[in-house]
């Protein structure tokens, strides 16, 4: 209780909300000016005419207001005018260098995850036979290991967290009731926690039409009413045996696209192999969990 004989401050439960709280308030307010800038940017660039015609000729009709006003008496108000029109000029040569440099800063992030993913498959191949050796504990401990490992180098070199990034495996399996879901067994990079996937879920569904499908991977983006703004997947699966989803997700600026997908396939195909080799049997339904959620 309070020193005031128990009263509550009225301020108190504002001040009570958790930093969780904060942090999805401040996210959200980031997320929305981020969205409506880079929307703002795309209009005017998709405004072809003006782009291509606006810096020869609001220059020259600015230069003229300018050069017919100034003389002895100087009119200040057409003075203005010029020169804003000589600035709305200039705004598609900013938007031009302002979209080079960042379509530049995503292919170099691009090439950048491509080498580190190379190399986390080609670091995973070599150990592929040892996951047919042992005991089936053996295999089952090897399997859990490298599925950490992979996903903790894939946020430490390729997708930082520091940048928005999220990678999670989603395991397929049943809950108590012999319902099938998706929950997530490993996940690392951003601290917003994903959560477990149910058959009716939208989430689910897509990551069951991948496991199901006949393709390997997809990937979304402008991605709405979620804490991210776009992802990539892969399935996890060999055959009709089905494992899981690895999940890459981001509310970064420059979202995921197929090249993120080409960089998850590799590393989902060898983390099938391990799977298959501590599970054996064919899976072609949903099995009952047998790994410790890991966060």
């Amino acid at each position: 209780m309070a020193e005031n004989g128990g009263m509550s401050h009225p301020g108190a439960k504002l001040l009570s909300m958790t930093r969780r709280q904060h942090r999805g308030l401040l996210w959200g307010l980031s997320s929305g000016l981020r969205v409506a800038w880079w929307g703002l940017i795309g209009f005017i660039s998709r405004r072809y005419f003006f782009m291509e015609v606006a810096p020869w000729v609001f220059p020259v009709v600015g230069g003229l207001f300018i050069s017919t006003h100034i003389g002895k008496d100087i009119d200040w108000f057409w003075l203005v005018i010029g020169i804003c029109i000589i600035l709305v000029g200039t705004v598609p040569l900013g938007i031009r260098a302002y979209c080079r440099e960042h379509v530049q800063k995503g292919l170099d992030q691009q090439d950048a995850r491509e080498r580190v993913c190379l190399r986390i498959v080609s670091n995973l191949v070599p150990q592929l036979p040892l996951s047919g050796q042992g005991s089936l504990a053996q295999r089952i401990s090897l399997r859990n290991r490298l599925l950490h490992e992979t996903i903790m180098n894939l946020v430490n070199s390729a997708y930082p967290a520091k940048l928005g990034y999220r990678i999670t495996f989603y395991e397929l399996g049943q809950d108590e009731e012999h319902g099938v879901q998706l929950r997530p067994l490993v996940s690392r990079g951003r601290s917003h926690r994903p959560s477990t996937h149910a058959q009716g879920n939208e989430a689910f569904d897509g990551m069951m039409e991948l496991l199901n499908g006949s393709i390997e991977s997809t990937s979304k983006s402008d991605v709405r009413g979620h804490d991210y703004t776009s992802y990539a997947q892969a399935a996890v699966s060999r055959g009709d045996a089905l494992y899981g989803v690895i999940s890459i997700d981001t509310n970064a600026e420059i979202a995921l696209s197929e090249s993120d997908e080409a960089n998850l396939t590799p590393i989902a195909d060898v983390l099938a192999a391990f799977f298959f080799a501590a599970d054996p049997g064919n899976r072609d339904q949903a099995p009952e969990f047998y790994s410790e959620v890991q966060h």
